[in-house]
């Protein structure tokens, strides 16, 4: 293989490409990247065998081929290459590589593309067609209630489900829950849903432009073709737990605020909730008193002028997962309905009807 092709995207792709290769792989080629050149065009395969992703560019094609590059290493040196063309030539005797950039050669061993696992093949099949913001934007609002927990594999993913005109995505780690449902005009599908893995999400709403994204749902994978990159991952089995049973129909006290200023306060006051992140609310009539302590650092409190309706009630909250709701809100004036302390509270914009978070209380003394 022989290609000449730019430093800034090669650069581009293969940032893109990394986010599937494994890090510690069972096996020693799934640390690499597939290079396969031919036609004038450059595919970059990567996959952990969870998730996989293709990138294709233009490239000039001296000699066609293929081989697989240690892909931190290639990361590392293409992004502290120069702009410019670069050139890449594989010596199939050796089985080493060279990358060529004005007066530097890098030599470096490579791994056999006949080792590299075949990427699944979607030609002929046919998806529904999302605009990339859009797509991103709902995944931005869910993503941080997925779960790290690997011993919970379905709330490590999203559930989302696509129907007549709506996208809807869902998570919940069982501390909160976060539902972004979304109108889309010119989707025409039966019902479809699938729980897929929050790390293929969070990297095709990196990887998305204002383009559509083409989503291809089969009963064990989902594709995600955003045109120059197609990222596939496994779905997720197992039964999503049913949410709807944990909203509330109705609430006993509704607080109204300035985003912004709740954000802030929040902030302030969880500095000295350090080691708990817990911070009490006190509502009154028209004010909220936030406060935090901690023995080892002291004491905060704060007030904060807010429009109440209903009786007042204390009420604490881990400040990271109230904060990561109130962060996924675009606009300033927010609800946070309440029913009981030890009831989960209900936050969601004032216009937006489609974003709902719910997050668990912290039981105080």
């Amino acid at each position: 293989m022989n290609i000449q092709i730019s430093q800034e995207e090669l650069n581009r792709v293969v940032q893109i490409a990394q986010k599937a290769v494994s890090p510690r792989g069972l096996l020693p080629v799934l640390t690499g990247i597939l290079f396969k050149a031919a036609n004038g065009v450059l595919d970059l395969y990567a996959t952990d065998l969870e998730i996989s992703i293709r990138c294709t560019l233009p490239a000039t094609v001296i000699r066609e081929g293929e081989t697989v590059i240690p892909a931190r290493l290639l990361g590392e040196i293409v992004k502290n290459l120069p702009a410019g063309n670069i050139e890449i030539v594989s010596d199939d005797k050796s089985g080493n590589i060279k990358i060529l950039s004005r007066n530097a050669v890098f030599d470096i061993r490579s791994y056999s593309p006949s080792d590299f696992p075949k990427f699944p093949n979607i030609t002929g099949h046919s998806g529904v067609k999302i605009n990339g913001r859009v797509f991103s934007d709902v995944v931005k609002h869910v993503i941080k209630a997925v779960s790290k927990d690997e011993t919970r594999p379905v709330l490590s993913g999203v559930l989302m489900t696509i129907e007549k005109g709506h996208l809807k995505m869902v998570a919940t780690d069982s501390y909160r829950l976060s539902i972004k449902d979304v109108a889309v005009e010119g989707l025409s599908v039966n019902q479809s849903s699938a729980i897929i893995p929050g790390r293929c999400l969070d990297e095709v709403s990196k990887a998305v432009s204002d383009k559509d994204v083409e989503i291809i749902l089969e009963p064990n994978l989902v594709y995600f073709d955003l045109g120059d990159t197609v990222i596939i991952s496994r779905l997720i089995e197992g039964q999503f737990p049913n949410y709807q049973q944990l909203l509330p129909s109705d609430c006993d006290l509704r607080v109204k605020f300035s985003r912004h200023e709740l954000i802030a306060s929040l902030r302030r006051v969880a500095l000295l909730a350090q080691n708990t992140s817990l911070v009490k609310m006190k509502i009154g009539n028209n004010e909220v008193e936030i406060s935090a302590m901690s023995q080892d650092l002291g004491s905060a409190i704060e007030r904060l002028m807010a429009k109440t309706d209903g009786e007042g009630m204390e009420i604490a909250f881990n400040s990271n997962y109230l904060l990561d709701g109130l962060q996924s809100i675009g606009e300033d004036e927010i609800n946070i309905e309440l029913n009981s302390p030890l009831k989960p509270g209900l936050v969601r914009p004032a216009q937006d009807q489609g974003f709902i978070y719910l997050v668990m209380p912290v039981r105080i003394g």
